[in-house]
C-alpha cells in the first residue's frame, strides 16, 4: 500500500511539471504571436506616418502649412498597437540620424545602383537615404515600444513568471519620398522625342527647383553628352530613358553638394500655362514705323549709338538690332514678322525680336513673338529684362505664341526659324518665365540668369559657360508620396 502511495506521488508531480511546461510553451507561443501582431502594427504605423509627413517636408518652415514631424506623430497616434495603445513618436528637431523623425534626401539612383552591384565583387554599397534639411525630399519614421521610444516596452503575457524581460528595442521603420514637391524651374513638354539636350562644355544651374522632362522616349528623352558638363538640379525627373556619353548622371549631378535624385518613369508634368490664354494682339494699332518706299510697315532697326525708346504695343515687323540701345517701357509688345517662304527657302528673314549687338532693357515687361516672328539673342548682344508685375501675365518675361511651332519640322529649314535661340552674355540679366509652348529653344551660358522659370517643347543648351535658372516658384505640399523602404 506504501508503494502504490508512492508511485501515485510521483505521477502528481510530473503531471505538474508537464503542465507546467504545457502551459510555458502556450506563453512562449502566444507572446511570439503578440510580437509578431505588434511588429506589423508598428510598421504600419511607420508607414502611414512616413507617408504623410514626407509630403511636408518641402514645405517643413512654411507657417502656411502643417509642420511635417507635428502631422507624422498625429498620423503615428491614429494607428494604435494592440487595440488600446498609442505610439508617440520623438519629434527630433535636431534631425538626429537616430531619432524617430527624421527628415532628409533619398536618392533613388543609389538604390537601383546597390540592388544592381550588390553581387560585384569589391562592391561598395552607395548611401540611400541622407539626413539633411537642405531641399529634403522624404522623411523616414521609427515606431518603437520599449527603452528606446516614448512607449513602455511590450508586455508578455505571463511575463514575470517565464521571462525575465520584455523586448525593449521592439521597432518598425519606413522611408517615404514626397512625389514633385519643389516644382520644376525647367520643363521640357515634348511627350515624345528628345525633349533634353544638354552638351558641350555647360553648367546647367537650376538653382530652387527640379528639371522635368515630359518625353516617353525610350532611348533619349534626355541626352547628356560632354565629359566637362556641370548640372546643379534638386531633382532631375524624366517620364522616359535617360542617355548619356562622357557623363554619368548617377555620380555627377549635386545640388548643395549632395546628391541629387535622378529619377525615370515619373510622369509628365502638364505645362502649367496651358490654359492660359495668348496676350492680346491689336493688330489695327501698327506701331511699326513705314517704308518711304513701299509705304508698308517694316522692321524697327537699330544700328551701334543709337538709341530708341518705344511704348507699349503690336509691331507687326519686329525689332532688329545689330547695336545701340533700346528701351522698353512696361507694358506687352507683340512682336509681329516677315517671313516669307520660296520652295524650301525662306526670304527676308526678319521680325520677331532679332539681336546680334546691342542692349536691350525692358523693365516690367513682356515680349510676345507672333506673325512668323522669331526670337534670336546672339552675337554680343545684352538683354535686362524683369517680367510684368500684375495682371493675367505677372511674371512672364517672353511669350512664343503657340502658332508658331517646330513640331514634325526638325528637318526642315523653317525649324531653323521657328526655333527661339537664347545665347547669354555675362552682361545679361534675364527675369521672369520664358515660356515656349510649340518651340525648340537653344541656349549657351553666359554666366547670366535665364530667367525665373523656363518652359519649353523641347531645349538644347550648349557650348560654354554657365545657365543659370533662378527658378523662384515656392515650394508646395506634394500631392503624392510613396514608400521605398
Amino acid at each position: 500500500m506504501k508503494r502504490h502511495l508512492k508511485h501515485k506521488g510521483i505521477a502528481i508531480i510530473w503531471v505538474a511539471i508537464t503542465l507546467l511546461a504545457v502551459v510555458g510553451i502556450m506563453a512562449l507561443m502566444l507572446n511570439a504571436a503578440r510580437i509578431y501582431l505588434t511588429s506589423h502594427q508598428l510598421q504600419s504605423t511607420a508607414d502611414a506616418a512616413s507617408l504623410v509627413g514626407a509630403r511636408y517636408v518641402a514645405v517643413l518652415n512654411d507657417p502656411n502649412y502643417p509642420n511635417a514631424r507635428e502631422i507624422a506623430y498625429e498620423y503615428a497616434l491614429l494607428n494604435r498597437v494592440l487595440g488600446d495603445r498609442d505610439i508617440q513618436l520623438d519629434l527630433n528637431e535636431s534631425n538626429d540620424p537616430a531619432g524617430e523623425i527624421v527628415i532628409g534626401r533619398y536618392l533613388t539612383q543609389n538604390a537601383k545602383y546597390n540592388a544592381e552591384h550588390s553581387g560585384e565583387k569589391g562592391f561598395v554599397e552607395k548611401e540611400v537615404f541622407v539626413p539633411t534639411l537642405d531641399t529634403p525630399n522624404a522623411m523616414k519614421v521609427f515606431a518603437g515600444m520599449g527603452n528606446s521610444s516614448l512607449n513602455n516596452p511590450l508586455p508578455m503575457l505571463w511575463g514575470s513568471i517565464f521571462f525575465k524581460t520584455s523586448p525593449k528595442n521592439l521597432s518598425r521603420y519606413a522611408i517615404a519620398v514626397a512625389y514633385n514637391s519643389y516644382g520644376a524651374g525647367l520643363l521640357a513638354t515634348a511627350p515624345e522625342g528628345r525633349g533634353l539636350y544638354v552638351h558641350g562644355n555647360i553648367t546647367l544651374n537650376v538653382d530652387g527647383g527640379a528639371i522635368q522632362v515630359n518625353s516617353a522616349d525610350d532611348y533619349e528623352a534626355i541626352y547628356f553628352q560632354g565629359n566637362s558638363l556641370n548640372i546643379l538640379s534638386e531633382n532631375i525627373n524624366v517620364y522616359g530613358e535617360l542617355r548619356e556619353s562622357g557623363f554619368d548622371a548617377t555620380e555627377d549631378v549635386y545640388y548643395h553638394d549632395i546628391e541629387s535624385t535622378l529619377t525615370t518613369g515619373v510622369p509628365p508634368i502638364p505645362d502649367p500655362y496651358a490654359n492660359l490664354p495668348e496676350p492680346p494682339v491689336d493688330r489695327d494699332n501698327d506701331l511699326s514705323p513705314i517704308d518711304p518706299n513701299t509705304g508698308l510697315p517694316m522692321a524697327i532697326k537699330v544700328s551701334t549709338g543709337e538709341v530708341v525708346n518705344l511704348s507699349p504695343g503690336y509691331y507687326s515687323r519686329g525689332i532688329t538690332m545689330v547695336g545701340g540701345t533700346v528701351n522698353l517701357l512696361p507694358g506687352i509688345y507683340n512682336l509681329g514678322g516677315d517671313m516669307t517662304v520660296s520652295g524650301s527657302k525662306m526670304v527676308t528673314p526678319n521680325g520677331g525680336l532679332s539681336m546680334t549687338g546691342g542692349t536691350l532693357n525692358a523693365t516690367e515687361s513682356l515680349i510676345h513673338i507672333v506673325d512668323n516672328g522669331r526670337l534670336y539673342v546672339g552675337g554680343n548682344g545684352t538683354i535686362n529684362m524683369t517680367p510684368l508685375a500684375s495682371g493675367p501675365y505677372e511674371g512672364f518675361s517672353i511669350f512664343q505664341s503657340r502658332d508658331l511651332n517646330n513640331n514634325g519640322l526638325l528637318d526642315n529649314c523653317l525649324a531653323e526659324w521657328f526655333k527661339a535661340t537664347i545665347i547669354g552674355t555675362s552682361g545679361s540679366n534675364l527675369e521672369g518665365i520664358l515660356y515656349f509652348p510649340q518651340n525648340l529653344l537653344y541656349t549657351e551660358g553666359g554666366g547670366a540668369s535665364l530667367g525665373t522659370q523656363l518652359v519649353a517643347y523641347q531645349i538644347e543648351i550648349g557650348g560654354n559657360g554657365e545657365v543659370i535658372i533662378n527658378y523662384n516658384g515656392s515650394p508646395r505640399p506634394a500631392d503624392n508620396s510613396y514608400l521605398v523602404e
